[in-house]
């Protein structure tokens, strides 16, 4: 009878010590789901910078970006429009990836589609770029290329 209540005794303080390694681990997850969402949103902070950095410092390269101003090839300023397209496509790229995949952790996901949609209906530069190299990019990159189309045809740049 003795063995049995002793038997019971650890059995109770091994089950207590399991609710207790379960709540650090839940208490864990919760701080390494706020670590991940920090990284991400961290990430397209920093990357969004570098694009904003670049028109600081290039302010003859914007409005290729942002004014529906189309690109000559003979153009001086061509090699370094067609390198920052290529910069804005791939910040795109891991931006789209990132707020469709971890859309949980943005206050509002839709704004990053929207500013790239934006983006591809007032640039020229960008949607031709894309096209030459849209085997490069993600699929959800391609449907906002194509909203962004259909918004630059409906008068973003008029």
């Amino acid at each position: 009878m003795r063995y049995k209540k002793w038997s019971f005794r650890v059995s109770i303080l091994g089950f207590a010590l399991v609710l207790v390694g379960l709540s650090i681990n839940f208490y864990q997850s919760g701080k390494v789901a706020k670590s991940i969402a920090a990284n991400i949103l961290h990430t397209a902070a920093n990357q969004t910078i570098t694009l904003d950095r670049l028109f600081v410092e290039r302010p003859e390269l914007r409005p290729y970006f942002y004014d529906c101003k189309p690109l000559d090839d003979k153009d001086e300023k061509s090699a370094q429009v067609h390198a920052a397209a290529e910069l804005m496509l791939d910040v795109f790229d891991v931006v789209a990836d990132q707020s469709k995949n971890f859309a949980e952790y943005y206050e509002r996901p839709e704004a990053w589609d929207n500013w790239i949609t934006d983006m591809f209906a007032t640039s020229p530069v960008l949607r031709s770029k894309l096209q030459q190299s849209s085997d490069w990019y993600d699929y959800k990159l391609q449907r906002l290329y194509e909203k962004g189309q259909i918004k630059g045809a409906r008068g973003a740049c008029k």
